[in-house]
């Protein structure tokens, strides 16, 4: 499990030290925060290609939404040193 997730929830739930034990790899919690990591990369990147298309300096949030509600691309999460 990333260390960087561990240590967010030590920070959010800081009564309940046995967190890892519920968080190891195969577990429905450790899926769903990879899941939700993929599809925020996803929205970032829809937000930031379309604001470069514009040509615009503002983000370009409306401009993408159909592309937030559809993400038309995916990203793997992947463990880095």
């Amino acid at each position: 499990m990333s260390n960087v997730l561990l240590r967010s929830l030590a920070l959010v739930l800081p009564d309940c030290p046995d967190i890892r034990r519920g968080l190891d790899t195969g577990s429905h919690a450790f899926q769903a925060a990879r899941t939700t990591q993929a599809a925020t990369a996803a929205a970032v990147y829809a937000v930031i290609e379309a604001t470069a298309r514009s040509g615009e300096a503002e983000l370009q949030i409306v401009a993408a939404q159909d592309a937030l509600l559809a993400l038309p691309r995916r990203f793997a999460v992947q463990r880095v040193a």
